[in-house]
């Protein structure tokens, strides 16, 4: 069924407008563990990072949206994609007790991450079209 190109649009920038919260919300979440696990009540990162993260958070988000019939398997896997991907910095701050450096290999992965979502749900998307397809 075809939708109207104005319907279409009004998805598209519903989407993008819940990959935004759901940046907000991720980079929220993780740095509110920031907090309380630095005991010292402040962000520790400029609000210009923060910014960049939660467009990395989104990008994978605003991709899906801009895609047709993207469907709930892709923003799932999306979304579990990105809790696991960015708890992880939590994770590395709690088993190495905030002791050494910056994880420069954590960091460099978090940057490309929004691929790796982004590929996941897209295979979730191709997974759950053939699925369709075999069952209809």
């Amino acid at each position: 069924m075809k939708r109207s190109p104005k319907s279409r649009l009004g998805e598209i920038l519903s989407g993008c407008l819940v990959a935004v919260l759901i940046g907000l919300g991720t980079v929220a979440l993780t740095n509110a563990d920031a907090i309380v696990a630095s005991g010292d009540g402040t962000w520790g990162i400029t609000r210009s990072v923060l910014a960049v993260h939660v467009v990395l958070v989104a990008l994978p988000f605003i991709a899906i949206s801009i895609l047709p019939n993207a469907g709930r398997a892709a923003w799932l896997t999306a979304g579990i994609l990105t809790a696991i991907v960015w708890s992880l910095p939590s994770l590395d701050q709690l088993v190495r007790k905030g002791e050494g450096g910056a994880n420069i290999g954590l960091g460099i992965f978090m940057l490309i991450s929004p691929l790796f979502i982004l590929g996941g749900a897209l295979a979730a998307r191709a997974a759950a079209r053939r699925r369709g397809r075999a069952s209809g």
